[in-house]
């Protein structure tokens, strides 16, 4: 990545390296989009990564790869900007388009946080569990 980005002269390109927990948050806390996950692997297409949960956790919009499992879970170009997987072209319109547009960038922010507490922060996985181990018990 380092000689590509030489290559392609790209001065707006920063390469961190390992950064703390910490550093983490203030970075996703001041991000205008965050990435999730765009390759083709098996885990990419069957499951919704945490990185894509994290960046909705803190409000922030999040653009990643379509996949039926992650439209099960979030709505695309409502709580989410779904684009082509392993697609460069794809990503670059994409962040394009939410570049363009920061009313419609706010607009997935706020929805895409809002699905979150509903349905997958830890408090609402706690919601859940209690109601299906209760209803587990009340079949007995």
């Amino acid at each position: 990545m380092y000689k590509r980005q030489a290559e392609l002269g790209l001065s707006n390109v920063t390469f961190h390296g390992f950064v703390s927990q910490d550093e983490l948050l203030d970075g996703l806390a001041t991000a205008h989009v965050c990435l999730g996950v765009f390759g083709t692997t098996r885990q990419a297409n069957f499951t919704v990564q945490n990185k894509v949960w994290e960046g909705l956790a803190m409000g922030r919009p999040v653009i990643s790869a379509d996949s039926p499992t992650i439209r099960a879970a979030l709505a695309d170009r409502q709580e989410i900007y779904l684009i082509e997987r392993n697609s460069p072209e794809a990503l670059a319109a994409g962040l394009s388009a939410l570049r363009a547009d920061p009313a419609r960038r706010e607009a997935i922010a706020v929805a895409g946080h809002a699905r979150y507490l509903a349905e997958h922060s830890i408090p609402a996985l706690g919601r859940q569990m209690k109601e299906a181990l209760l209803s587990g018990m009340a079949r007995r």
